[in-house]
């Protein structure tokens, strides 16, 4: 099928797209009085080729979702790197500083005493300081796009020493790209960013293409706005991201497999403590073992020892935050404990001291379900945050219509989805616990403080396999045609909101 014939078949779908790219463009530009009709111009064409050429090549070759997969996140994500303004996504600065110290050969910053200073920070370079600093502004008003790199000594408050080195890889290697090509300061910002936005691009592909069932519902979910806009930046979210759907992709492929593969018990186990050592309650993505059936393991032996893996994956994330806990403490954020009386000790006690708190505290977790689904749809989370509720509503809508009514040819038991949505609230949970403890003042009811929307985003892939209502009267390709193109407008939507708000 030609690219002529795949517009007149899904000319309606196409319509659909420009339509709403249309709508979307003039409604977040013109309240805002957006006056730079060139860029405008430039974005909505952008925007329109890729909507229309992506939507095209699944009509042609819905076969090869991985390959989409990975058009989609490269296409939509390199847009994503160069309109989003310089330390723009949540602590991109810090991001930035630990990818620059990464790129000269360090895993583990030091934190040291600043020269002439009574204050402790990490020696980094005044081009990526000045980076770090530059929050929120764009390029069109700033000298960072046009100076060389200046290699001077210098420091910053903060380099996230408490995250794995590995999670820095990307960054430091397209930062390293700019060194070597001597380029101007904003490349470090800009090949970092790339590179981050290629891994996540590569690894959703493999998750994709290896996965036997659900691959369209983890198309749908990888593309998801706020991952693109984090995987687009020098965020450690990006990979905590793809490291986690591709866990969740190896539990798809234990689950289908006749006969299990080390390997596959192997990929599985590694991603889940790659993702785990970043976010600890992803940890619990272990237990989704009990959900594949005996009769796909090889032999009895391989049966227990695929459970025992687990205690080998809680105990490496029990000494990981033994260590990190003691690393969150060298930066800024030790005078805001000291402040705000932060103390995960005080904190633990005060819990095992008051257990009509911890039932409180349990239930009030999911009374704040509604914020955790605004807060998706947040991008920056901090003082130049921005959001639209006109898209949270309608993608809220969207992924619920979505998570039930996907036509799935695999028939959950309900057992399975009954254990499914245990290791979600283990998880769902255990995001707000570890936030109560190193971010929440000692008793503080308060428990929404500091949980942010994108710590979730892999969760979401447990919606359609536990709520699928599986409808099989539902025509599956005219489904999916509709879910592909108003994932991609919510995705160019989010790339006109960033323009208006930001230029």
């Amino acid at each position: 099928m030609n690219i002529k014939v795949a517009i007149l078949n899904k000319k309606k779908y196409l319509l659909v797209y420009i339509v709403l790219l249309i709508f979307f463009t003039l409604w977040f530009l013109v309240p805002n009085k957006f006056e730079n009709i060139t860029l405008a111009s430039l974005l909505f064409i952008l925007l329109l080729v890729i909507g229309v050429v992506s939507i095209c090549y699944f009509n042609i070759n819905n076969q090869n979702l991985h390959k989409l997969s990975f058009i989609i996140i490269l296409s939509f994500g390199i847009i994503s790197l160069f309109l989003s303004p310089i330390n723009d996504i949540s602590d991109e600065g810090e991001h930035t500083i630990r990818s620059y110290i990464l790129s000269e050969g360090n895993l583990q910053p030091d934190y040291v005493i600043i020269p002439n200073t009574e204050y402790n920070g990490y020696e980094a370079i005044n081009s990526v300081v000045d980076l770090a600093n530059s929050r929120g502004i764009n390029v069109f008003n700033t000298g960072i796009d046009d100076s060389k790199i200046d290699y001077g000594n210098n420091y910053f408050n903060s380099a996230f020493a408490q995250n794995p080195f590995y999670a820095y890889i990307a960054q430091a290697i397209g930062m390293e790209i700019a060194k070597l090509l001597d380029l101007n300061s904003i490349w470090l910002l800009w090949l970092a960013r790339f590179c981050n936005i290629l891994l996540y691009s590569c690894v959703i592909a493999i998750s994709i293409k290896k996965v036997p069932i659900f691959k369209f519902p983890l198309l749908i979910i990888s593309i998801f706005p706020l991952a693109i806009y984090q995987a687009a930046s020098t965020s450690a979210d990006c990979f905590f991201n793809a490291f986690a759907i591709l866990a969740i992709a190896y539990f798809f492929i234990l689950y289908k497999s006749n006969k299990i593969k080390y390997l596959d018990l192997g990929i599985f186990y590694g991603s889940i403590i790659l993702c785990g050592l970043l976010k600890p309650p992803y940890l619990a993505l272990a237990f989704l073992i009990f959900i594949v059936p005996t009769a796909n393991f090889k032999d009895h032996q391989q049966h227990i020892i695929s459970k025992l893996a687990i205690l080998a994956v809680l105990l490496t994330g029990v000494s990981w935050c033994s260590y990190s806990t003691t690393q969150i403490q060298n930066s800024w954020r030790i005078d805001y404990f000291l402040a705000k009386h932060v103390n995960g000790s005080q904190q633990l006690d005060f819990m095992l001291s008051n257990p009509s708190f911890d039932i409180w505290y349990f239930f009030n977790t999911f009374l704040n379900l509604p914020t955790i689904t605004y807060r998706l749809f947040n991008f920056s989370n901090g003082p130049n945050s921005y959001y639209s509720s006109l898209l949270t509503y309608l993608y809220s809508i969207f992924f619920i219509l979505f998570s039930l009514l996907y036509p799935l040819k695999e028939k959950i038991r309900f057992l399975n989805k009954l254990k499914a949505f245990i290791i979600l609230v283990i998880i769902y949970v255990g995001l707000f616990f570890v936030q109560y403890l190193t971010w929440v003042p000692v008793g503080s009811h308060i428990i929404v403080s500091g949980v942010m929307g994108r710590y979730f985003i892999p969760l979401l892939i447990f919606l359609p396999f536990i709520f699928n209502l599986n409808l099989n009267k539902i025509n599956k390709n005219k489904f999916q045609i509709l879910s592909i193109t108003l994932a991609i407008i919510f995705i160019a939507a989010v790339m006109m909101l960033t323009l208006s708000l930001n230029y």
